[in-house]
C-alpha cells in the first residue's frame, strides 16, 4: 500500500500504529517530512491534525520528547498558517508562542509584532486544539520536574475546577484520564487528584484502574477514609478482585483495625488458592467428583483375614514408589497428581468388591493406597519441619502466588499482636481437601489402610502409617481426627496383643 500510494496519510496512519513497538517507525517519519516539504498536501491527501497527532504520538513513543515539542511547534504553526514565523523555535524553553494572550510572556519576544490582518490571534494560544495542548503539556511533564509549571499551564485549559453540566471533562474524559495517569505516575497526587475526582461524574471513565489510581493519591495525602472508599468500589466492580483487597488489609492495619484487616487477609488467601488452582500452577485443570466417604473398615474382625507375607504387599509396593520421610517435598509434577488422582479412581472402583472379599481387588486398593498416601507424606505443608503443631493455613509452593504468602505472614502477625484478630478464624481461607480429597476421607485410608496391614501382621508398617497420621497437621489439630488415630491404633494394638 506504500508502495501504491506514498502519500495516503491514513496508510501511513496505520503502518505507523503497526510498526512502532517494533522501533520500524522511521518510514512513517520519512515519508511524513517529505509530505510537509512538499507543501504538507499530495493530490491524493491533506495533512490534517489527526495526522499530526499520530506523528507526535511516534515521536513520543521514541521518548525523543524535546523533538516531539519542536515538532509539535513548528508543524501547528505552519498549519495554522504561520509557517514564515520561524523565529519562535528559539524559544524551546517555554511555550510562550501558545499563550492565551499576548502579555505578558508574547510581548517580551522582541521579533513578535501583533498583527491581525497577516497572523489573527486565533493562530495562537485558542488555535491550538485541546488534544494537542495536552499532549505539549505531557511532553514537557516527561522532559523533568523542572517542566511541571509549563505542562500544568497546558493541562489547566482543561478547567478541570469547573462543575457546571457544560464542563469539558464531559467531551474530554480521555484527556483528563491522560493527564491524571501521568501526574499521578510522576507522583504529583494533589495536582493528579484535580483530574481524577472530576471524572467522578463520568460513569464509563469508572473503572478498575481509575479506583487503584485515586486511591494511590489519596493514601499519598494521607486521606485514608477516601482511599478506603476506593478499594472497596474496586471490589464493587470486581468481586474477585485481589490487589484492592490486599491494599485494603494494609490500610485497615495501619488505621488500627485489625479484624477488618484479618477478614481481608483471608479473602486474599481465599482468592489467591482460587486463581492459582485455576492457571493449573498448584492442581491440573481437572478436578475429579469424590463420591461419599467410605467408612473406615474398623468393623471387620482382625483375626478372619489372611496374613500376606510383606514380600508379596508392602515390599511390592515400596519398590514402585520410593521410601521417603513426612515432610520431604518434592517437586509436584501434574504427571504425579495424575497418578495420585487415578489411584483414588482405582480405589473407589474396587471398593465394592473388597467389602466382597475378593484379594484381588483387596491387593488393588493397597497398592493405589499406598501410592496415595506417599503422596499425601510428601506434602511439606501437612509436617512443619519444626512443630507439627503449627497451624494449617494452606498449601506453600514455589508456584503460589506471592501476594498469598505475604498476606499469611501478616495473618500471623495479626494474630500474634492483636486480640480482636485472634478471635477470628481463618476457616474460609484454609483448604480442605487435598489433591480434590476431603482431609477426612485421607484420614479414612490412612486407618484403613493400617487397619489391613495389621491383618497381614505387619506390625511395624502398620505402626508407621498411624504416626505418620499423628505427624500430620490437618489431622494432629482435629480432635475427631486424632480420637480416630487412637481407636485404630488400639485395635492394631489389640491384634499384635501389644501393651506398649
Amino acid at each position: 500500500m506504500l508502495k501504491l500510494r506514498s502519500y495516503d496519510m491514513e496508510v501511513l496512519r496505520q503502518y505507523a500504529e503497526l510498526t512502532w513497538k517494533r522501533r520500524e517507525s522511521q518510514e512513517f517519519l520519512r515519508r511524513c517530512h517529505r509530505i510537509l516539504q512538499h507543501g504538507g498536501n499530495s493530490d491524493e491527501e491533506e495533512f490534517t491534525w489527526s495526522h499530526l497527532n499520530v506523528y507526535l504520538d511516534l515521536i513520543g513513543n521514541l521518548k525523543d520528547y524535546a523533538e516531539a515539542i519542536t515538532k509539535l511547534k513548528a508543524l501547528s504553526r505552519w498549519m495554522l498558517g504561520r509557517k514564515d514565523a520561524s523565529y519562535w523555535d528559539n524559544y524551546q524553553d517555554d511555550d510562550r508562542e501558545w499563550d492565551a494572550d499576548d502579555e505578558p510572556r508574547r510581548l517580551e519576544v522582541e521579533e513578535f509584532i501583533r498583527d491581525e490582518n497577516k497572523y489573527p490571534e486565533e493562530t495562537y494560544g485558542e488555535g491550538l486544539p485541546l488534544e494537542l495542548r495536552v499532549k505539549m503539556g505531557i511532553f514537557r511533564l516527561n522532559l523533568g520536574p523542572s517542566h511541571l509549571a509549563e505542562a500544568m499551564y497546558h493541562f489547566d485549559f482543561l478547567d478541570p475546577d469547573d462543575d457546571s453540566p457544560s464542563a469539558r471533562v464531559f467531551d474530554y474524559d480521555d484527556l483528563f484520564r491522560d493527564v491524571a495517569d501521568v501526574l499521578w505516575k510522576r507522583a504529583q497526587f494533589t495536582a493528579a487528584l484535580r483530574f481524577y475526582e472530576p471524572l467522578q461524574n463520568v460513569s464509563e471513565a469508572l473503572n478498575v484502574s481509575y479506583y487503584m489510581s485515586v486511591a494511590d493519591c489519596y493514601r499519598a495525602l494521607n486521606r485514608l477514609d477516601d482511599a478506603e472508599e476506593c478499594y472497596q468500589a474496586v471490589i464493587r466492580l470486581d468481586s474477585d478482585d485481589i490487589p484492592a483487597r490486599v491494599h485494603l488489609a494494609k490500610l485497615y492495619e495501619e488505621m488500627g483495625q485489625a479484624g477488618q484487616a484479618f477478614q481481608m487477609v483471608t479473602e486474599v488467601m481465599r482468592l489467591g488458592r482460587k486463581e492459582t488452582e485455576r492457571k493449573g500452577k498448584l492442581e491440573p485443570p481437572n478436578p475429579i467428583v469424590v463420591p461419599e466417604t467410605a467408612a473406615t473398615s474398623l468393623e471387620e474382625p482382625l483375626e478372619e483375614a489372611s496374613p500376606a507375607p510383606a514380600s508379596t504387599s508392602q515390599e511390592r509396593r515400596r519398590a514402585r514408589l520410593p521410601e521417603t520421610k513426612p515432610g520431604r517435598q518434592l517437586d509436584v509434577s501434574h504427571a504425579q497428581v495424575a497418578a495420585t488422582k487415578a489411584a483414588y479412581e482405582r480405589m473407589v472402583s474396587v471398593r465394592g468388591s473388597v467389602s466382597l472379599g475378593d484379594e484381588d481387588a483387596v491387593e488393588e486398593w493397597m497398592d493405589a493406597a499406598w501410592s496415595m498416601i506417599q503422596d499425601f507424606r510428601n506434602k511439606k505443608a501437612f509436617y512443619p519441619i519444626r512443630d507439627k503443631y503449627i497451624k494449617f493455613t494452606g498449601f506453600k509452593n514455589r508456584n503460589m502466588n506471592p501476594i498469598v504468602s505475604e498476606m499469611e505472614a501478616m495473618a500471623n502477625r495479626l494474630q500474634a499482636e492483636n486480640d480482636e484478630a485472634n478471635e477470628l478464624d481463618m476457616s474460609n481461607a484454609i483448604p480442605k481437601e487435598f489433591r480434590d480429597i476431603p482431609f477426612d476421607e485421607w484420614l479414612d485410608i490412612f486407618c484403613e489402610y493400617a487397619v489391613r496391614l495389621a491383618k497381614r501382621d505387619e506390625q511395624e508398617s502398620a505402626y508407621e502409617i498411624l504416626q505418620a497420621a499423628v505427624d500430620a497437621n490437618v489431622f494432629c489439630q482435629h480432635d475427631e481426627r486424632i480420637k480416630l488415630i487412637q481407636l485404630t491404633w488400639l485395635a492394631c494394638a489389640l491384634h499384635f496383643n501389644d501393651e506398649n
